[in-house]
């Protein structure tokens, strides 16, 4: 399996807007693109919205993406929330990103791989894209 950590502030549209204000997401079309060539990945969401929204309501939000998501990551710091998420899967071979624009979220030797977003331009810039 390969698996996708998904924040949204920052990476599905500018941070900075409330939670539940800027929908729908910006850049959720420039992340449903990136993934077609990927039908294997599956995502979860490890963004602060899942403290304040049900899993239901994040699956309306990533209505395209809807039968990739696996559902969000426990309450927690993000760090450790994906952590446990990872354990909970006990998958033997896991292949895992994740993308956030906050980077000093996650220590130097996490081992899942960071990609960080421009927060003012999450997914549309072109180095998240390469």
């Amino acid at each position: 399996m390969k698996l996708l950590f998904l924040d949204f502030d920052g990476v599905l549209h500018p941070a900075g807007s409330g939670r539940g204000t800027c929908l729908p997401f910006e850049w959720l079309d420039e992340l449903v693109t990136l993934l077609s060539a990927w039908p294997q990945v599956r995502i979860a969401v490890h963004s602060s919205w899942r403290e304040t929204f049900s899993h239901e309501e994040i699956s309306d939000f990533l209505e395209p993406l809807r039968s990739r998501l696996l559902g969000p990551v426990p309450a927690g710091p993000k760090d450790s929330a994906v952590l446990e998420f990872l354990r909970a899967l006990n998958q033997e071979s896991l292949d895992a990103v994740l993308i956030d624009d906050a980077p000093e979220d996650f220590p130097s030797n996490f081992p899942v791989r960071v990609i960080v977003c421009d927060p003012v331009v999450g997914l549309s810039g072109r180095a998240v894209l390469t």
